[in-house]
């Protein structure tokens, strides 16, 4: 599990090079999104 905190520009570039690399076969690649008030409880 890897935590980031993206823009979402940041988030966009990072989608796309990750889609590159997996094969969806074998890989997966879930994203969580958190509201204003969660993100302060982390």
């Amino acid at each position: 599990m890897v935590d980031c905190d993206l823009t979402e520009s940041q988030y966009a570039k990072l989608r796309s090079r990750l889609n590159k690399l997996i094969k969806l076969e074998m890989d997966s690649i879930r994203f969580y999104f958190l509201c204003a008030c969660c993100q302060k409880k982390v």
